[in-house]
């Protein structure tokens, strides 16, 4: 979401963005399969989540797929930590969930 905000507000706009998630979900793949460490009211399914971000990650890359400036130019560029792609892999090969496409209808 910030780098979203970077983009619009880099003319010199005087904004503080505040971002406030509610809780943060820990995942554990210990003693059996990948699941959620607690459980919040509200929070998806294991397979939604995991789609979700696995789409972000696909979106916030700074490539042709990407909303990046070398991409879609949506956002501003991000850098993505080694270890944030590396679990992005091992998700996305355990079939736990799929990138998720954008819905063309939300389209701006």
């Amino acid at each position: 979401m910030a780098a979203g905000f970077a983009k619009e507000l880099k003319h010199g706009k005087d904004t503080t963005i505040i971002n406030y998630a509610p809780y943060r979900p820990y995942l554990t793949a210990k003693n059996g399969p990948l699941r959620f460490i607690r459980q919040y009211w509200g929070l998806w399914d294991i397979e939604h989540y995991i789609t979700l971000l696995l789409g972000d990650i696909s979106r916030l890359r700074d490539d042709t797929q990407g909303y990046g400036p070398n991409g879609k130019g949506f956002i501003t560029h991000v850098d993505i930590p080694p270890e944030v792609e590396i679990a992005f892999h091992i998700l996305n090969v355990s079939q736990l969930g799929t990138i998720r496409t954008a819905n063309p209808a939300f389209r701006s």
